[in-house]
């Protein structure tokens, strides 16, 4: 198997990879990679440049563009607004393309679970300032502003310790990202969750 490489540091030999096939899969992130990181997700918008390119690799005729995010389908489509044709929401548990949505049965089913650990944990995290619950439907994350006031590391460990035990009562498995600037930590069925390091929106 071809091992993959860092785009900018082998830009030419990504472009002779993509140039050597019948067709080419272009598979990008929305929040940090075609949007900028901000504080309010919602401001996260694409730039006309971004959008200029993006229609261009749509309407190759040997390319194909997804989109995955941590965001909800419904909030991905509205950024995106109908530019690109496949787009999978809640780090992929529902997904949409030209001719099909899907959302992952076992999430649609667990949402009565979720729905019981996301009242939980804000009960937990009520009393902390800059620290709340996403709820996106079928995952939860738990946010702590970037500019809030730092927690001592047994507060950090506390609200880890909560999100995991309100989600092991409900049968769902808890995913840190670890060291983060954001501080998201995302809830999702067990055995569906999302891979390390797929936690940003």
């Amino acid at each position: 198997m071809t091992q993959p490489l860092p785009v900018w540091r082998h830009l030419d030999a990504v472009l002779q990879r993509c140039t050597a096939h019948a067709w080419c899969a272009v598979l990008l992130d929305y929040d940090g990679t075609l949007a900028p990181l901000v504080a309010d997700p919602a401001t996260a918008c694409l730039s006309p440049a971004t959008r200029q390119v993006l229609t261009l690799l749509v309407q190759h005729p040997h390319v194909q563009v997804a989109i995955m995010s941590g965001r909800t389908l419904a909030d991905l489509q509205a950024h995106v607004d109908g530019q690109v044709p496949y787009l999978a929401g809640n780090h992929g548990l529902e997904m949409a393309g030209p001719q099909a949505i899907y959302c992952h049965p076992d999430a649609r089913r667990l949402r009565p679970e979720l729905a019981a650990v996301a009242q939980s944990l804000q009960s937990h995290l009520r009393a902390h300032a800059g620290v709340w619950v996403e709820d996106k439907g079928l995952t939860l994350t738990v946010v702590v502003r970037k500019n809030a006031v730092a927690s001592p590391p047994s507060q950090d460990e506390h609200h880890r310790a909560a999100s995991r035990h309100d989600g092991a009562r409900q049968g769902l498995a808890v995913r840190a990202r670890g060291e983060s600037s954001t501080g998201h930590h995302p809830i999702g069925e067990a055995g569906t969750a999302p891979p390390p390091g797929a936690s940003q929106r």
